[in-house]
């Protein structure tokens, strides 16, 4: 049997060592499952004291390196071309078959510029990025909103479609008042109506009730909306058509309201400058 796959890690300053921390649970994660892959974890020695390093690899539980090049301290081009020579001699020894940087520290491009040269794919984490680059917790804030979403989402859905389902009833019994869209196959939360018969007035209507005429890509445009337009519309129709939306915290009040005002738009007829 040939060797699984062999992907280098690469660490060597201090925003490596917490960015590689998840990828090495992952690579544990996929190994408990049976994947064919190993990891080397390579530490250049770029950051060598304690506090700057061996107190980090206590902290995030990882592994000891399976190979420190031990650069040391040094100039820029000094502790590059030493971890350029030394990455080297450890591919020479095993090629890796993917040598895997993060962050955008020294270490991450001389063992980037080393396995390119040795003919040894690179795989780039977080390029262009330094902790503080992206709002972390605003990311973590969202994740814990899907979160709750989640966990909420089949009953809430479940009531909006039945709100859905009671104002779609009471505006189908107007005269000319036509779906849009598959009965059935569609999100819960939006109608799209048409209101092809006698009068509708939508200028009154907006006073009331916050709806839309047509698509956010199209609001610039007072030309009929080309999705209407492709359903079988004509521009006069699309243009007496509006898209109702109902959210978490709409009540059976507020639908019963809105066909209230529906119907009264239907029943005036807008001003004659208009």
């Amino acid at each position: 049997m040939t060797p699984a796959p062999l992907v280098d890690l690469i660490a060597g300053a201090r925003p490596n060592f917490m960015k590689i921390a998840p990828i090495i649970d992952a690579f544990r994660a996929v190994q408990a499952r049976g994947a064919r892959v190993r990891f080397r974890l390579v530490h250049t020695g770029q950051h060598y004291e304690r506090a700057m390093s061996g107190s980090f690899f206590d902290q995030l539980g990882l592994p000891a390196p399976d190979i420190n090049l031990e650069v040391g301290s040094g100039t820029a081009a000094e502790q590059t071309a030493a971890i350029m020579t030394r990455y080297e001699k450890v591919l020479l020894q095993e090629k890796s078959a993917l040598c895997l940087v993060v962050g955008d520290v020294t270490s991450t491009m001389a063992c980037s510029i080393t396995a390119q040269k040795m003919g040894v794919r690179v795989g780039h984490v977080e390029g262009g990025l330094r902790s503080g680059t992206l709002a972390t917790h605003q990311i973590a804030a969202m994740g814990a909103a899907f979160a709750l979403a989640a966990d909420l989402f089949d009953d809430e859905k479940a009531t909006i479609v039945r709100l859905r389902e009671r104002l779609l009833e009471q505006l189908l019994s107007l005269p000319g008042v036509r779906l849009n869209g598959s009965p059935a196959q569609r999100i819960p939360h939006t109608l799209s109506l048409t209101f092809s018969e006698g009068e509708f007035n939508s200028a009154a209507l907006s006073h009331s009730i916050a709806f839309s005429a047509t698509s956010a890509c199209n609001s610039a445009s007072n030309a009929p909306s080309h999705v209407l337009l492709a359903l079988g519309h004509d521009a006069r129709s699309a243009s007496r058509t509006i898209r109702l939306s109902l959210g978490r915290f709409t009540t059976e009040q507020d639908i019963d309201q809105a066909v209230h005002l529906i119907k009264a738009a239907c029943a005036s007829a807008p001003a004659f400058w208009q």
